[in-house]
């Protein structure tokens, strides 16, 4: 694991519930990446925050 940084995917101000987020698998150069276990961190307000593991299969 690189540990770097892949994708900023601003999701905006969204309000209290459970929302869902898609990726396309590009960086943020529009390139495609490759196959592997991704992680994704959501942060919210003050400390809050979230991670999910991906994998990613092409």
């Amino acid at each position: 694991m690189g540990g770097r940084r892949v994708r900023i995917q601003p999701l905006g101000v969204l309000g209290v519930g459970e929302h869902q987020a898609r990726w396309n698998g590009r960086d943020d150069a529009g390139k495609d990446v490759s196959s592997g276990v991704y992680f994704a961190r959501v942060s919210g307000a003050g400390a809050a925050s979230a991670m999910e593991k991906i994998v990613l299969v092409r």
